[in-house]
């Protein structure tokens, strides 16, 4: 009996052990069960995350190729300018060279200009002098009208006299011969 009582205990012993056992693998699993269902929500969470992530991101991508677009639209219209830039640079060029010649041009017919004042001032500088000349010419004119005017009349005095000496001689002379 002994001997049935402890084989009871042992087996007893042993089953208890054995439910523990069984128990304690039953908490593991519950308890991986609970860790695997926390992984799990957290990967979904992820998931959900790396979707709106995603979606974020191709969202983004359109923008970037609407973007990109309008960037080459832009680079386009730039390049356009630059040909028209290019293209008003090129006139610039022509106008500035015939801003040049008429720039020479202009100074051509400023020293020309420029010598026919001399060449003016000259002209009445010596017009003057001509004046001038002119004046002194009639003042000596003037003076030799004057002159002819009084020898002129120192002639018609000599003239009178003459007369008065031949009238006088011719008087005395046909006296005397009276």
């Amino acid at each position: 009996q002994k001997w049935r009582e402890r084989e009871a205990r042992v087996t007893f012993s042993s089953s208890l052990e054995e439910k523990i056992i069984q128990q304690a693998r039953h908490a593991q699993v519950l308890q991986a069960l609970a860790v695997a269902r926390e992984h799990s929500w957290q990967e979904a969470d992820r998931a959900d995350k790396l979707e709106q992530t995603l979606l974020h991101t191709r969202a983004e991508g359109v923008q970037c190729r609407q973007g990109m677009r309008a960037l080459r639209e832009q680079l386009e219209e730039l390049e356009r300018q630059l040909r028209e830039c290019e293209q008003d640079n090129a006139s610039l060029k022509q106008l500035a060279r015939a801003g040049k010649e008429v720039l020479e041009g202009t100074a051509t017919l400023q020293h020309i200009v420029t010598t026919f004042q001399i060449d003016s001032n000259n002209l009445r500088l010596r017009l003057g002098d001509a004046a001038l000349a002119n004046e002194t010419l009639g003042v000596e004119l003037a003076d030799a009208r004057i002159k002819i005017e009084h020898l002129q009349m120192q002639k018609a005095d000599l003239e009178n006299m003459v007369r008065e000496d031949c009238a006088s001689e011719l008087t005395h002379e046909m006296q005397e011969k009276v």
